[in-house]
């Protein structure tokens, strides 16, 4: 019965049928309400997660408001990534007369499924900002009535797909390096894949041959550990270092403050994220800056525009040149 009713329309008497009790008893149940048997609670809430039922008490008493209401999923740890395209999304929605509602991801998929579950009626559309590998989407999205837009966490070609391709900025802030005559260049940070093959490309050219590039692994991606990558960067002898995050580029700042060393005289610095306070840090930092603004926009357009079939847009990080280079 479960397989046959999950894409379907479940109601609450389908679960009253396969549980043995009455639609009412159902109800109360499913609405946490006091006074009834615990045992029969457990197996009520069992049997309507196994058969996928969606309240649609919502749908029927907020209609009107339901298309106004946006659901929001990201992580409990988030990064400065999310928390900018968060704020930026939720201006343009705003804007738009929508709002959100907002939840996290933790690990396994069933609390996600029953959250999202929680909001049908309440938000027509859902916005991914972090998507667990481990999870199958098609197993804990399908036949929930809501549409589902994934922003820079997954590639899902039955869904709307927001993806930023980060390795062109890599690539175009290495290549300045390069052309601007430096011989010995590091990529430092935790090894990030879309970093490293963005560096790696820029040396493909033949303006990279003959220049030495290395790496310089740090465990962690703040300014402490670009403050601490600071005497292997001396030790290699670079003339330009590529930092994996603006945070560890700022770091590594204070370090050489301290020392003397001149940036961008003696190393020349970029970093990725364009942090805004690399944009007031002395030298101004060069960096790779996220497509946030248009990436905000492309999903409420998504959103206010839908489409029947699923759109995949991807922007291209670009490189901006500042004092450090």
């Amino acid at each position: 019965m479960a397989s046959n009713l999950k894409s379907a329309a479940v109601t609450l008497r389908h679960v009253a049928e396969e549980a043995g009790v009455s639609i009412r008893t159902v109800t109360r149940m499913l609405k946490n309400e006091p006074g009834g048997n615990p045992e029969t609670y457990a197996r009520v809430r069992k049997i309507a997660d196994r058969l996928g039922y969606v309240p649609n008490v919502a749908a029927r008493n907020l209609k009107i408001r339901s298309s106004n209401m946006v659901g929001l999923v990201t992580s409990a740890g988030g990064n400065e990534m999310r928390i900018r395209i968060r704020i930026a999304l939720q201006k343009r929605l705003e804007g738009a007369g929508k709002y959100f509602i907002s939840g996290m991801i933790e690990r396994g998929g069933e609390k996600l499924e029953r959250m999202l579950r929680d909001w049908s009626g309440l938000a027509r559309d859902v916005v991914f900002l972090t998507w667990p590998h481990e999870l199958n989407p098609a197993e804990i999205l399908t036949g929930l009535p809501m549409r589902f837009i994934f922003v820079d966490c997954l590639d899902d070609r039955a869904r709307d797909v927001v993806l930023i391709d980060r390795v062109a900025g890599v690539r175009a802030g290495a290549q300045l390096l390069i052309k601007t005559g430096h011989r010995r260049i590091a990529r430092c940070g935790p090894d990030m894949p879309t970093r490293r093959m963005g560096f790696n490309a820029a040396f493909e050219d033949k303006a990279g041959a003959g220049v030495i590039k290395c790496e310089i692994t740090t465990s962690g991606i703040g300014p402490k550990e670009g403050y601490d990558a600071g005497p292997a960067i001396m030790k290699k002898a670079v003339d330009a270092v590529f930092f994996e995050t603006d945070s560890l580029a700022l770091g590594f700042y204070k370090y050489a403050h301290e020392r003397g060393i001149r940036i961008p005289d003696d190393i020349a610095v970029v970093g990725f994220n364009d942090n805004p306070a690399g944009l007031y840090a002395c030298p101004a930092l060069s960096s790779v800056a996220l497509p946030i603004e248009a990436m905000a926009g492309e999903v409420c357009d998504m959103i206010v525009k839908p489409q029947k079939k699923p759109r995949k847009v991807t922007f291209p990080a670009r490189f901006v040149r500042r004092e450090s280079v």
